[in-house]
């Protein structure tokens, strides 16, 4: 895993576990296996540990609208993770779904468009001839803030072809988030248990309080 504002870059080994429709949690462990971060997101709310400063943030997706730079909800991360299609407020998308979207085609891809009429949020599917989503995109006009993540070096694992390499890219008018994954290890219906609980010793902070560390001021 890449990290880059532009100014501060953090090169970090981690793990990803997802339980489907339950729990996400991502770990990052930059040095000998030790956990420095670790997201822990459910469908209704979200935990962020900074170990290394022994504080925490535990807030539902309600309470974070507006501080996030696009507005997704818990679905949507899943389905970014997973190299999926998604609907924002639901938890799958159907064939009947399929009409929701806007469709056109090129030479080499097709894409797959829709607003949300909710948030404001124009998103975006970009699938190659393979029927591989090899581009997601959101966009909120009024604010200017847009989210892109890439997908490539897809491979045969049992019966799917999933992306061993993700590239995201998170703006504002004020600032950029360039991030990149590399997956190796990869697994499907694994039995997993996920730790959502915060030691006694921390101190609750407000999100923007964590996310300064990876800030260019």
């Amino acid at each position: 895993m890449n990290i880059s504002t532009g100014k501060k870059t953090l090169n970090s080994k981690g793990s990803l576990r997802i339980i489907h429709n339950e729990a996400i949690q991502v770990s990052v462990q930059p040095l000998f296996g030790i956990e420095m971060f670790r997201l822990y997101v459910e469908p209704d709310y979200i935990i962020i540990l900074d170990r290394m400063n022994k504080r925490y943030v535990k807030e539902s997706f309600d309470d974070i609208k507006g501080q996030s730079p696009v507005g997704f909800n818990f679905y949507t991360l899943q389905s970014l993770f997973t190299n999926s299609l998604f609907i924002p407020e639901q938890s799958e998308v159907s064939k009947k779904d399929y009409k929701k979207f806007r469709y056109s085609q090129s030479s080499d891809n097709y894409l797959l468009s829709a607003r949300d009429k909710k948030s404001q949020i124009d998103y975006s599917f970009f699938v190659n001839g393979n029927d591989q989503i090899t581009h997601t995109e959101l966009f909120m006009p009024n604010k200017n803030y847009s989210l892109s993540w890439q997908y490539d070096q897809f491979t045969l694992l049992k019966d799917l072809f999933f992306p061993h390499e993700m590239k995201i890219v998170a703006s504002t008018q004020k600032s950029k988030l360039d991030t990149s994954i590399s997956l190796s290890a990869i697994s499907f219906n694994d039995s997993l248990t996920l730790n959502n609980s915060v030691p006694s010793t921390y101190t609750k902070v407000e999100l923007k309080e964590v996310l300064k560390i990876l800030a260019d001021k």
